[in-house]
């Protein structure tokens, strides 16, 4: 629950979704993807990140950032 209403991880997504700001929506997708995970998303994250950003929601790149940075694989060694 820390890092889900901690300032300094909503400031990190604020950052994150701004320095991808000039990035067309699928390829900001792949970049926010790639900064976070270093990894390209699947084609279901993809798919429902799209969806996501679809909404009429101003800040949705800062929830979308937000929430990889809050997810398990974000957190965890594998």
């Amino acid at each position: 629950l820390f890092f889900l209403n901690s300032p300094f991880t909503m400031e990190r997504a604020n950052a994150l979704a701004k320095v991808t700001k000039k990035i067309a929506n699928e390829d900001r997708i792949r970049a926010i993807f790639q900064r976070v995970y270093q990894r390209d998303p699947t084609s279901r994250q993809l798919a429902s990140s799209m969806e996501f950003v679809k909404s009429n929601e101003s800040d949705r790149w800062q929830h979308l950032a937000h929430a990889l940075l809050i997810s398990n694989e974000f957190m965890f060694i594998d």
